[in-house]
């Protein structure tokens, strides 16, 4: 058997306590899980801001950014850009 050890603050540490008091079967509140897994999880924004040491990469070229795999939506500014998708 392996050993998993993981790190939260009080914070979750309380939310999950709750959590669990509130989700297991037979409880009122576990109205559409069965066995359910709870997970904590941070929002952490990650992205590469513009950098004028870039342009020389792109020809001139104005930067762009996009999200979507399609590559249809496309934003001038990278902060915009997150605004919009989160």
């Amino acid at each position: 058997m392996k050993q998993l050890t993981i790190s939260i603050n009080e914070k979750q540490e309380e939310f999950l306590k709750r959590f669990a008091e509130k989700h297991h079967d037979g409880a009122d509140d576990n109205l559409h899980t069965a066995d359910a897994f709870h997970v904590v999880e941070n929002k952490r924004y990650d992205y590469i801001p513009y950098s004028s040491d870039l342009n020389g990469y792109f020809e001139d070229l104005p930067l762009t950014f996009t999200y979507d795999q399609d590559y249809e939506v496309w934003w001038d500014d990278e902060i915009e850009m997150i605004r919009m998708v989160y």
